[in-house]
């Protein structure tokens, strides 16, 4: 990163939180009747930037049906917005009510965590030359075509012949992003990534406050999120960029919801839930369907425990908000649902079949392994095992599930962990394309709000001071030791197989840029991923997004393509992951792809370097770190140039939930 952008870094930021701040300001004035701590400025900056962040989000489905770019939309709204609060604050001369002061430490905290966390991010992720995983090479391609059209197109054209109807929230915030700090493509989803995942910390300590009111039970949960669960932590060496954009959101959709049930109608609160629901539609459909969960059990939660609730104001204001946030959605949802009909149903797994077989092999094991590291050190002398972090932090979210669950303040949160864990299991009903491991992985959200609760019980004030002034020593103490376990065990959370690029694949991508011919094909590696699907397996599978070349492979979102595009795109991968040298398969995939150049990185996929010594037809071109390129020197081997796997018109087959 340049000098120029790491000044611009924090600016960007600033600016992209002043929608959110314009909009949170003209709504203080509900808050005190809402029922919401207006005092508490961690809640406020979480609030501003979720909103923010939505309001960015609309803002890019708008540049799609109106042919606006994102920075227009951006500044036109943000204009309108201060001029809302000039009118209302400045020229009538009205002031917000005053907040009462809170306590110093408390208000504090968190912004202390939210510094440190965010260091913590960026040391996690500080090897990474590009973002790791599969999900990062799409995000950077989709960041990267915003950019090129000033807004979101309609097909991934010119790089495959595919259809946009993913969920690009988070890409249209990243792009805005690039654009004021100058960032590439790539650097703007790492940083900004970072940024989201510390994000999600300062979302449930909002989340906590919205159900507790309750300073410490709020800050204990952010702690824990941030520096003790391996989730989400884990989602930088996925490059789950998208889900981590939605659990920001839904942590204070959800906060906005039990705002407006426990305070009654407040205008505000309307506006506040419409809009972050409107942009979690936009962000992530996972995220989107756990919100419905939940207001779901928000709502029958009320009913049995208020008589007439769905004749009160309150669950007006909720459906108000929640129904104006989809409406608002609608138009992108609409589009969602015309390409991806085919894909949403119900699987259902018995209890008596085998998951290796409903899933794959060891899916158990796997669902079990993402929610950290279940055993710790074996005991000497035994074959017993201490237990790991994983089973420490999610045991003390079931404890404070089964121990103080039934509390009225905790009830929706513990009915909706209920509801959320039997979807997550293997076996029952699952709603696709969501699988288990979804849910899964999401855990950590329930679970550190209950951990937190029954962590700090104890400290509830009808136990004489003396007692009290003991267990928040211990209590310090056991934070501060599971902050060091759980820091001690995430600070190389970068998992080395997910890593497809190294410095050498970064060096070799810009000589591409610079040396080579904007329409050349290179033909790149190729593994079995998931699914049926295949995956790239080196920097040749970062080409496109990097320099706009195509590659035999497009990213994985070539699965929502049209079904022969597709098919024919997973054959000649399938193909070529066992190719081993240069013989008939390897001329027929550069005749069938319209390859110009063969990309190799050395020790990665079937086909090495060594294997091409000499081949007759293909000539070295570069060589450097691991990295060798290869032109297709001979027409013969180009046959008729049948034009390349990125070239054709779009339809669709997939829905993405990474």
């Amino acid at each position: 990163m340049s000098p120029l952008s790491a000044l611009l870094v924090p600016l960007a930021l600033l600016a992209l939180l002043l929608p959110g701040l314009v909009l949170e300001r003209v709504a203080a004035r509900g808050d005190r009747q809402a029922g919401r701590s207006i005092a508490d400025p961690s809640a406020r900056l979480a609030d501003a930037y979720g909103v923010g962040f939505a309001l960015v989000a609309v803002g890019g489905m708008l540049t799609f049906y109106l042919r606006l770019s994102v920075p227009v939309i951006w500044i036109a709204g943000l204009l309108a917005l201060t001029a809302v609060w000039l009118v209302r604050d400045g020229i009538t001369g009205k002031s917000a009510e005053r907040e009462e002061p809170g306590r110093v430490l408390l208000d504090v905290a968190p912004f202390i965590l939210l510094t440190v966390l965010l260091v913590l991010r960026f040391i996690q992720a500080r090897e990474l030359v590009l973002p790791a995983w599969v999900d990062s090479v799409h995000h950077t391609l989709l960041v990267r075509l915003l950019l090129e059209n000033g807004g979101l197109p309609r097909t991934l054209e010119p790089y495959m012949p595919v259809p946009l109807y993913y969920h690009a929230g988070f890409h249209t915030n990243t792009a805005l992003f690039a654009a004021l700090t100058g960032l590439a493509p790539d650097r703007a989803v790492l940083i900004f990534g970072q940024i989201l995942n510390s994000a999600v910390a300062l979302g449930v300590y909002r989340l906590g406050r919205a159900l507790w009111r309750d300073g410490p039970r709020a800050l204990v949960a952010m702690l824990l999120v941030g520096f003790c669960f391996q989730m989400p932590a884990y989602y930088l060496t996925w490059g789950r960029y998208t889900l981590l954009a939605g659990v920001f959101l839904l942590t204070l959709a959800m906060s906005a919801a039990l705002e407006l049930v426990r305070g009654g109608v407040d205008r505000a609160g309307i506006v506040r839930l419409g809009v972050l629901t409107a942009g979690l539609f936009l962000t992530h459909y996972l995220a989107a369907a756990l919100l419905l969960l939940f207001l779901g059990v928000l709502v029958l939660e009320r009913v049995f425990a208020e008589k007439g609730f769905l004749r009160t104001g309150s669950f007006k204001a909720l459906l108000a908000g929640a129904a104006g946030g989809g409406l608002c959605a609608l138009p992108w949802l609409v589009r969602v649902l015309a390409y991806s009909t085919d894909l949403v149903g119900l699987d259902v797994v018995l209890p008596g079949e085998s998951l290796d077989e409903a899933y794959y092999a060891g899916y158990l094991d796997y669902l079990l392994g993402l929610l950290g590291p279940l055993n710790g050190p074996r005991i000497p002398g035994t074959d017993l095992a201490l237990p790991g972090r994983g089973l420490v932090l999610h045991g003390l979210g079931l404890a404070g599930l089964v121990l103080i669950g039934w509390r009225r303040e905790v009830r929706p949160l513990a009915l909706y962990a209920l509801a959320a864990g039997l979807l997550s299991l293997p076996w029952g009903v699952n709603l696709a394309p969501f699988r288990p491991d979804h849910g899964v992985i999401l855990a950590f959200l329930p679970a550190s709000l209950l951990a937190a609760d029954v962590l700090v019980s104890p400290l509830d004030p009808d136990r004489p001071r003396r007692v009290r002034g003991v267990l928040a020593g211990l209590l310090v103490a056991a934070l501060l030791g599971l902050a060091m376990w759980g820091v001690s065990g995430t600070v190389e959370i970068v998992n080395p197989g997910t890593v497809l690029a190294d410095a050498g694949d970064v060096a070799a991508l810009a000589w591409i840029e610079e040396n080579t011919p904007e329409e050349a094909v290179f033909l790149v590696n190729t593994t079995y991923w998931q699914g049926g699907a295949y995956r790239g397996v080196d920097g040749g599978w970062w080409i496109t997004p990097q320099t706009g070349r195509a590659t035999s492979l497009p990213p994985a979102l070539y699965l929502s393509g049209k079904r022969e595009y597709v098919l024919t795109l997973l054959d000649r991968a399938r193909r070529m992951s066992a190719v081993e040298d240069c013989g008939d398969e390897l001329r027929a995939l550069i005749e069938e792809t319209g390859a110009t150049h063969v990309y190799l990185h050395q020790g990665r996929g079937s086909l090495q370097p060594a294997s091409l010594a000499g081949c007759a037809g293909l000539r070295p071109v570069y060589a450097g770190e691991g990295v060798f390129i290869f032109e297709v020197g001979d027409d013969a081997w180009r046959g008729s140039r049948i034009p390349g796997p990125n070239k054709g018109s779009p339809t669709h087959s997939r829905l993405g939930t990474d």
